[in-house]
């Protein structure tokens, strides 16, 4: 399955325009629990809100918790009954992943109901209980940032039920963070991972097994000296995999894998001989991920002299970057 993300420009001329200052790294997912709110300012895989004294308080938006006598949101009796274009239903690849195909779609994972709040601000995912009642919620801390869920499973293969969240700051190229919550109560952080300009974790199977990889992609080559313009540089793949306490970077364990998304780039990129542009782009995927499958010199020969060139120098800062 292809995962190449050539980013889309929403300014004229950026296409021409050389690749911008590295972005700030994304603000931590921010984790409130119903009664009264808490946040987790720094998540990890042990991270989990702990209540705190007082009442209720408001979040960065002026969220506060909803009643717990709220109703819950209407869902599907039975989400993997959902039609292929309901907004919340199964994934087509593996039926006992569902995904939320829109970004404020409401549904039932396992046994919480995931959704936006029922008339709230734009931006804000809670997690319920079936009878309306506010198990924890993700609440954004500037106007333009947002949280929507992504997927739902079993994604660790250990019998609970896992969801995966995307937030955005919202904005042109920044930023982008993939999150992984073991639902429960309150739920339990097993990822939160800057991509900066991309992310998007989707689940997958890269071996046999009950559990689930995650691939996602972010922006390496964006800051290896790559001179193109930003909006062309390619997703560069990565592969989250489960280690029994969280989801970690295991992308050099996978080299069958990236070296099906380097052909399927190769394929899609289809440099002519004499686009300079085109084949800087791809001497440079070509260079980072053969780092990965650890076959650059055999790669390296196959190039034409242009892409050859900004192999080498992708290559070299990597190097030097310990990547």
């Amino acid at each position: 399955m292809r995962r190449v993300i050539l980013l889309l420009v929403l300014v004229a001329g950026c296409s021409s325009a050389p690749p911008p200052p590295a972005p700030a790294r994304c603000p931590e997912p921010v984790l409130a629990t119903a009664e009264p709110p808490a946040v987790v300012t720094t998540p990890s895989a042990s991270a989990v809100a702990t209540p705190s004294a007082g009442p209720p308080e408001a979040g960065p938006l002026g969220v506060a918790p909803l009643p717990t006598a709220a109703p819950a949101p209407t869902v599907p009796s039975d989400p993997s009954l959902a039609p292929e274009g309901a907004p919340f239903g199964p994934l087509k690849d593996h039926p006992d992943v569902l995904v939320f195909r829109e970004q404020d779609a409401t549904g039932r994972c396992g046994a919480f109901v995931v959704g936006p709040p029922v008339g709230g601000p734009l931006g804000v995912l809670q997690i319920r209980k079936p009878d309306g009642t506010l198990v924890a919620q993700l609440r954004p801390s500037i106007g333009i940032d947002s949280y929507f869920p992504s997927t739902c499973g079993d994604l660790t293969g250990d019998g609970t039920v896992e969801l995966v969240v995307s937030y955005s700051t919202g904005g042109a190229h920044c930023c982008h963070t993939d999150v992984v919550l073991e639902l429960g109560e309150p739920p339990r952080v097993l990822l939160a991972m800057d991509m900066e300009d991309g992310g998007y974790a989707y689940p997958v199977k890269l071996r046999p097994g009950k559990g689930y990889q995650l691939v996602s992609n972010d922006m390496l080559l964006a800051g290896a000296g790559l001179a193109v313009p930003y909006a062309g540089v390619p997703g560069f793949p990565r592969v989250l995999d489960w280690n029994g306490q969280r989801f970690v970077d295991r992308t050099r364990r996978f080299p069958a894998f990236v070296a099906a998304e380097r052909a399927a780039t190769i394929k899609d990129l289809s440099c002519e001989p004499d686009d300079s542009m085109c084949l800087e782009v791809l001497g440079a995927f070509v260079a980072a991920t053969s780092r990965l499958v650890g076959d650059w010199p055999q790669q390296r020969a196959r190039l034409a002299p242009a892409a050859r060139t900004a192999g080498d120098r992708v290559n070299d800062a990597l190097a030097a970057a310990g990547r």
